[in-house]
Parts: C-alpha cells; structure tokens; sequence
C-alpha cells in the first residue's frame, strides 16, 4: 500500500511542478523523472493483490488525483475505464435505436438541455421512457450525438426522475 501511495504522491509532485527557467537538462531529467514514476504507478496499480490491501475509501481518494485519461486507463486485469464506458455507450445507443423501431411504448429521446436549462458540456442526454412511466438515461458524449438521430428531439429532457444506477438496472430488466 504505502508503494502505491508513495508512487502516485511522486508522480502527482512531478506533473504539477513549475519546469519553467529549467534548463534543457533539468527538463530531460525532470521528463526522465516522470516516466519513471508513470511505469511506478502502473507496476503498483497492476500488483496482483493490491485492491486487497487498500480501504476502498483510499483507492477512491488516490484515483481522483489521477487525470481524465489516467483514470480511463485503469483496468481491472481485463478491460479499461475507458473500453467499459465505450461498451456501455455502444450498447445503450444500440438498445434505443431497437426499441425505436420495435417498441409502441419504450421511445428513445435525446437532448442537449436538462429539465432545469442546465448543460453539460460535451454531453448530451439519451434516454428512454418506459411504459411503466419511468426514464432510463445516460449522458453520452456529443461526439456520438449525430449517430442518434432515430430518437426524438426534445428540446428540454423531461424532468429528472431521481432514478439511480440501481435504479437503472431494475428498468433495464423490466424491458
């Protein structure tokens, strides 16, 4: 645990130093620095058995000193962060568009603004509103925004329902 902790602080030290009125060596050495303590993290982030020794609390609170792309490229020993959101969004956007076109009363929507005029940026909401009269949403990334065009345009999305990931997987099922 305490290599894991000790390697993330070096790195973090490292990524937010100030390099400016370094030299052309002390940058070398400061990049050397750097890639040294990336393959640190990723040898003690890769340690067979290291979720068993770290209090989940602390994993959290180190995972969110990582960047975005750190924190993508976080694997289980089997997949990323980043291939599991890419799954999720690719399976989402594939069940809407069959409910779409074989569903009288499960309707995919898609909007850029929340019911409160809010927005976030790069993201749009797809979701779906069942016939029980519930919602099943997920932001999705603009970039995958035009791929949607089989579900309706809301201008605003409905209000948010306060439904939770459990919540979600419950809906899912009642399909």
């Amino acid at each position: 645990m305490a290599y894991l902790i000790n390697a993330m602080r070096t790195l973090r030290e490292l990524q937010t130093c100030n390099t400016k009125g370094f030299t052309r060596d002390e940058l070398l050495d400061h990049k050397r620095q750097l890639e040294d303590a990336e393959i640190e993290v990723d040898e003690a982030l890769t340690t067979a058995d290291w979720m068993g020794v770290i209090h989940p609390a602390e994993v959290h609170r180190y995972v969110g000193m990582l960047s975005d792309e750190e924190r993508g490229k976080i694997s289980d020993g089997y997949h990323t962060f980043d291939e599991l959101y890419t799954h999720r969004i690719e399976l989402f956007i594939t069940l809407c568009r069959k409910l779409n076109f074989h569903s009288a009363t499960n309707r995919a929507w898609r909007s850029v603004v929340h019911s409160d005029c809010s927005i976030m940026e790069g993201f749009f909401i797809l979701g779906i509103d069942t016939d029980m009269g519930q919602q099943i949403t997920y932001h999705i990334p603009m970039s995958r925004y035009d791929e949607c065009d089989f579900a309706i345009d809301r201008g605003k999305a409905p209000e948010f329902d306060g439904h939770t990931p459990a919540d979600v997987l419950e809906r899912l099922k009642k399909l």
